[in-house]
């Protein structure tokens, strides 16, 4: 009967401390470090979107931890990589609008002068534009234009385009161009 007794007290104490323990854990709803086996914890385990940036280790994350393609242009500080040039450009009508790129605006103030505006000071910037050819509706002959100009002056970047015809003539003309900024 001794023996029985015995293994009746220790079911019952079984019981008891498993209870307690359980009810401890489900009340308190905290798991601290020492409640964790090292090296337990999987990704299963981790909340979607709960490990922000201040919970990373510094210089904890490396380009093998990133999907390729992964990090884009707004995610780098361009100052950092050695060499990089910021490309800039703007296409503009003959009659001054601006069609494509990264100017805020442009307009024709009189022939063949056309101002583009940036958002910001083109200054420490190298400027070029290029011109295109058209077929003179009267003569049918080609005309080339020839950006003559650029000059960059507060936010804006000034082009003079000039017409060179098939007499070789050089006179301010309209023209499209394409406007490409090369900045440091």
């Amino acid at each position: 009967m001794h023996a029985r007794s015995t293994i009746v007290g220790y079911a019952v104490l079984t019981v008891l401390l498993t209870a307690g323990a359980a009810q401890g854990l489900s009340d308190s709803n905290t798991v601290f470090s020492d409640d964790i086996v090292d090296g337990n914890v999987t990704t299963l385990d981790i909340k979607d979107d709960a490990v922000t940036g201040p919970k990373i280790k510094t210089g904890g994350i490396f380009g093998s931890d990133i999907a390729d393609n992964a990090v884009t242009g707004t995610d780098i500080n361009e100052a950092t990589i050695p060499g990089f040039k910021k490309v800039f450009f703007a296409r503009v009508r003959e009659d001054g609008v601006l069609v494509a790129g990264d100017a805020t605006d442009a307009n024709k103030s009189a022939e063949g002068h056309y101002q583009v505006t940036f958002g910001f000071d083109p200054g420490p910037c190298a400027a070029t534009a290029t011109t295109s050819r058209s077929t003179d509706a009267t003569t049918g002959a080609t005309n080339t234009f020839a950006v003559t100009n650029t000059t960059i002056a507060g936010n804006d970047v000034d082009v003079l385009t000039r017409l060179q015809d098939v007499d070789g003539a050089n006179t301010t003309g309209d023209s499209p161009f394409a406007l490409v900024l090369v900045c440091p």
